[in-house]
């Protein structure tokens, strides 16, 4: 999982240029499950260093990461979609077209 974008979830008092997340990018996963990043706040020039940082979840609202939705993939599944429906509305043509002539 190292080198994905995902979304670091700040603790309520220290939320950044009024964003309460800011992108981060994975630089280690640890044996834990936890991460550590390098987060980039908006309108900051460094980066910070936060280690251990664990996945959010229902017990874990503050100071975690929660994955960065994977655009392409959507992308990928969305045309594999479509080509399946052209597919099969060209089959249904092709029936439709033997069976009047």
């Amino acid at each position: 999982m190292i080198g994905p974008l995902v979304f670091y979830v700040w603790r309520p008092g220290q939320v950044r240029a009024g964003q309460t997340q800011s992108i981060a990018l994975v630089t280690k996963e640890n044996a834990d499950k936890t991460v550590n990043l390098s987060v980039f706040p908006d309108g900051s020039p460094d980066a910070i260093f936060l280690k251990n940082v664990p996945m959010r979840s229902q017990e874990i609202a503050h100071h975690c990461f929660v994955q960065f939705p994977n655009s392409v993939a959507a992308l990928e599944q969305r045309v594999s979609q479509l080509e399946n429906d052209l597919v099969e509305m060209l089959d249904r043509v092709d029936r439709k077209r033997k069976a009047v002539g």
